[in-house]
């Protein structure tokens, strides 16, 4: 399915139980005035189906007829795993039914198949989304336990297979259990526990693949898709992985909520605009479309007040860098999380872009003032895509796993287990990742994840960069494809106990997996020495930071960069074939996200190929001050962000380019000679789009 680039901003409107047509038509005509063109409902089962065989789709069809009128689309969410109240399955309208019960599941896709039916034809129709933000808590019962049979049995074929990994012995599949954890005892056996998680994701897959097939016999036609969250967190034990959920859809959206998400961000607050374009990045690197194409699904929109990690209300700043920091990464949608208040449930007068009664907020004035400028320039926003990438980040969701399984542990920590100040809680694998977005970002440079699959399928360019932070566990294929990666020109940068831990926790086994990391980065392992403090680096220059690990190597073939105060290499740089691998051995890229030391920043800096810092950028970035950049055509759209509480000048340096900065809502200009460099003047808070 051919996805085509329509940049658009639209907003959730909710349907309270006992809303009128008429109300939901008027805040679909608010959505309009404002200048939005999308909307997304959520198809409540329990109002379109209130009791057994009777179904009622009065106020959607108010609200599809509508947005069809006001010549908007509309994006309708099914609601197949929450139960209606005349089940008596949850307490809630959103608590989850069991999933893995044949009966409530075929019943729950009669539901898809008649909500499909109902509005597959309908003019306003956009897309569906098979599953909000598709994650749930898999209870381990009789249902859920005969599935997992199943799944053990198509993975390890053999109960012998499975006999020689697990330390509990079955006779059979049909006899295996799965044990209570015991608090008192500390220690664990990972395979059983990381099997499960496993079954949790793809039995989640499976019943997504359920939703999108159903509505495909309906609707043939229109995208499918699913909306990760909390991407920056490890969200593997409720089921999701966006790598495989987008195996179920046709492309990825994403719920980029500030309160929830970033409550690991422990910096400055400007962070939070940054933590905004890595969850973009994230979805934008997984979405299944050939294109790129994906969406912001949900973004912030107004106050939270009892919900939420954190109480916070978007200012109107914000409101301008949410929406331009998605629309740099190459978001094709960006829709709002809420227009209207809810009326019950757990976040009534939250979240909301509208006052009471309806009343427009600075919040959705400022989105009007979005909107207004793609208007002037929609055919040079629908033809751009982001830039290619400076550097890639491998996603490692092995590592993911055995950060939850290992870190953190209980009776052995003193930190909570997900304290993002203790280096082994129970996120360090995605602390790592967004420690390194965070680093290259701050150096101006542009990212994609990729993960291991597509690595070792070979979707990685030969001449790439691939930074891969925090990375303990490595599929078996992967050590060969980094081999050939690097042998044939591309650039490894590794921190902390890189690919040392295979798919189950276990030290790799044969001994050439660490044959293949000795010889990509020139050393031997030599000793680990963990450490409760901070350590200098001597590297003659800058003396970068290291925490907790200090990783030794006797060195081969690789040059010697950095050494700790006893006189240990802890630092390699290898050539290798056409390319290079560096080894760092310590816990680098996770500590920056916890403490941005401009030292560690300039060190990874000149670690760095520095071909990647020619071509357009800005010469001065420094995570408050931020360039994203996009090709139209033979346009190049330069959006400048200013996070900082006070004013910033940006320095562009064009690196030979001449041409005319012309800004897309003002009349300000700049002409580039190719040789000097540009200056703009941001405002506090300010962002500035301009087209080259």
């Amino acid at each position: 399915m051919e996805l085509k680039r329509d940049l658009e901003i639209g907003v959730q409107i909710y349907v309270n139980k006992g809303d009128t047509p008429e109300e939901l038509r008027g805040w679909v005509r608010k959505a309009h005035h404002a200048g939005l063109r999308i909307v997304r409902v959520f198809l409540f089962w329990d109002i379109i189906n209130p009791r057994k065989d009777v179904w009622d789709f009065t106020v959607y069809d108010a609200i599809f007829d509508e947005v069809e009128k006001c010549g908007m689309k509309i994006v309708g969410t099914m609601w197949a795993v929450n139960p209606p109240g005349w089940m008596n399955l949850t307490d809630y309208f959103a608590n989850f039914g069991d999933l893995n019960d044949p009966e409530y599941w075929s019943i729950a896709l009669d539901y898809v198949e008649k909500v499909a039916g109902h509005f597959a034809d309908h003019p306003a129709l956009d897309s569906w989304v098979s599953w909000k933000e598709a994650t749930r808590p898999l209870v381990k019962n009789p249902n859920s336990l005969r599935d997992f049979r199943k799944w053990l049995k198509d993975h390890y074929k053999e109960i012998e297979n499975l006999n020689k990994v697990w330390f509990n012995q079955s006779e059979s599949f049909e006899t295996v259990g799965l044990k209570p954890g015991n608090a008192i005892q500390n220690h664990k056996h990972l395979p059983n526990s990381l099997d499960w998680e496993r079954f949790m994701v793809d039995n989640l897959c499976e019943k997504l693949r359920d939703i999108y097939n159903t509505i495909r016999k309906k609707d043939k036609v229109h995208p499918i898709y699913v909306n990760p969250h909390n991407t920056g967190l490890n969200m593997l034990s409720w089921g999701q992985d966006p790598w495989k959920d987008a195996k179920e859809a046709d492309f990825l959206g994403l719920s980029n909520h500030i309160p929830h998400n970033a409550m690991r961000i422990i910096q400055s607050p400007y962070k939070f605009h940054q933590y905004i374009a890595y969850q973009c990045d994230i979805i934008k690197s997984a979405t299944p479309d050939p294109n790129g194409f994906y969406e912001v699904t949900e973004m912030h929109a107004g106050p939270t007040i009892m919900t939420g990690h954190l109480t916070l209300t978007p200012s109107a700043a914000d409101i301008q860098h949410y929406t331009w920091e998605a629309i740099g990464s190459g978001a094709s949608r960006v829709i709002y999380w809420v227009l209207n208040w809810r009326k019950s449930g757990h976040e009534p007068y939250e979240w909301s872009l509208s006052g009471a009664d309806g009343t427009s907020t600075y919040r959705l004035d400022e989105l009007t003032k979005i909107t207004d400028i793609i208007k002037k320039h929609q055919a040079l926003f629908d033809a751009a895509k982001p830039k290619d990438p400076d550097v890639y980040i491998l996603y490692s969701t092995l590592s993911w796993q055995l950060a939850e399984w290992e870190g953190g542990t209980v009776g052995f920590v003193r930190n909570p287990p997900d304290d993002p100040n203790s280096p082994r809680n129970t996120m360090y694998a995605p602390d790592g990742m967004c420690g390194a977005y965070q680093m290259l970002s701050d150096l101006g440079l542009t990212v994609k994840f990729i993960s291991e699959e597509k690595i070792i399928n070979g979707e990685l360019p030969s001449n790439a960069v691939l930074v891969a932070p925090s990375c303990m566990g490595a599929e078996e294929k992967l050590y060969g494809a980094l081999d050939g990666f690097v042998k044939n020109g591309g650039t490894l940068i590794a921190d902390f106990m890189f690919a040392m831990k295979n798919k189950y926790g276990f030290i790799p086994d044969p001994p050439k997996s660490k044959d293949v990391l000795d010889r990509i980065f020139g050393g031997v392992l030599y000793d680990i020495i963990s450490d409760p403090n901070t350590f200098e680096l001597n590297d003659g220059k800058y003396m970068p930071e290291g925490w907790f690990l200090r990783i030794s190597f006797k060195p081969g073939s690789g040059e010697v960069l950095a050494r700790d105060a006893e006189g240990a290499p802890v630092i390699l740089r290898n050539s290798y074939g056409k390319g290079t691998a560096i080894r760092i051995g310590t816990t680098f890229f996770q500590r920056y996200m916890t403490k941005p030391l401009k030292k560690n920043l300039n060190y990874l800096h000149d670690l760095l190929p520095q071909k990647l810092f020619t071509g357009i950028h800005l010469s001065n970035p420094d995570g408050e001050l931020r360039l994203r950049e996009m090709i139209s055509a033979d346009k190049r759209i330069l959006i400048l962000l200013n996070s900082s509480e006070k004013a910033a000048k940006a320095v562009l340096d064009f690196d030979g380019t001449k041409g005319k900065l012309i800004s897309l809502s003002s009349d300000e200009t700049h002409e580039s000679d190719g040789i000097s460099a540009v200056l703009v003047s941001l405002n506090a808070g300010e962002v500035k789009q301009f087209v080259l």
